[in-house]
């Protein structure tokens, strides 16, 4: 695989990784619920994702927030809007929108699915669990049926066979928070916020592309998911995301 991987062959820059995963991002729009407010109980998950690297996600009631420190990326969505808002805390700005109305790079997205990507598997089962403590659910997933019946083996061993995922669910969450977080992290979509993900291939390597390394119990203080003080509104996304993909560095993301 190209992206790093926890003790996997050869590693690829975490800042392209980045790139490709966060500008490949679109989605559609949310349904509005409840606001988040203050005393509510959250839960903050200490991850690392093959694709971004270490990423702390705060989940709450009615809103959730992921932190890629090396990259300076804080992106949050909430209630009542559920509306995405992306911080990028070295340059101190943000830009808001609905997830209908974030611009794709369709050739960048489809990186996402080169021949590893898990995001081609689908759920197919789920239950409930407790997972290194935290109380979730796990979902198992396999390959769509084209694939499972695909007859060049030499394509196919690459391809993933089945995987499981296991996510947080809330309540009052629209589809579109599921999305973004798993979009994000270049992960399928279970009804969930993702916790951990492992895969295996056709070949049967498995593949470990989310791990949680912790998670403690928070309260939140009512502004956990609004955009940090002191920060400017934009209106152009790509002064969020800084310099986009090059041609070259997408050929290379290819590159089994």
């Amino acid at each position: 695989m190209v992206a790093a991987r926890m003790g996997f062959s050869k590693q690829m820059p975490l800042s392209l990784c980045a790139k490709i995963v966060f500008i490949g991002a679109m989605f559609a729009f949310g349904i509005p619920i409840v606001r988040a407010q203050s005393g509510h109980d959250a839960v903050l998950l200490k991850q690392h994702s093959a694709m971004v690297g270490d990423v702390d996600v705060l989940v709450g009631d009615n809103g959730f927030s992921m932190s890629f420190r090396k990259m300076n990326l804080f992106i949050t969505m909430q209630a009542p809007l559920w509306h995405i808002t992306y911080c990028n805390t070295s340059r101190k700005i943000y830009y808001s929108c609905t997830p209908k109305q974030m611009k794709a790079n369709p050739a960048v997205f489809s990186a996402m699915f080169r021949p590893s990507s898990p995001t081609s598997l689908r759920s197919s089962t789920s239950e409930k669990t407790i997972y290194k403590g935290l109380p979730c659910t796990k979902f198992r997933l396999v390959s769509q049926e084209a694939v499972a019946k695909a007859s060049d083996k030499t394509w196919k061993r690459l391809m993933p066979k089945d995987g499981t995922s296991w996510v947080l669910a809330r309540t009052h969450f629209p589809h579109e928070a599921y999305r973004l977080a798993s979009n994000l992290m270049a992960l399928p979509v279970s009804e969930g916020i993702p916790v951990a993900f492992t895969f295996q291939r056709y070949d049967n390597e498995v593949l470990h592309e989310l791990a949680l390394f912790g998670f403690e119990k928070k309260k939140l203080k009512g502004k956990e998911f609004d955009p940090p003080p002191g920060f400017a509104l934009v209106t152009d996304q790509n002064k969020v995301f800084g310099k986009g993909v090059e041609e070259k560095d997408f050929a290379e993301f290819l590159k089994e």
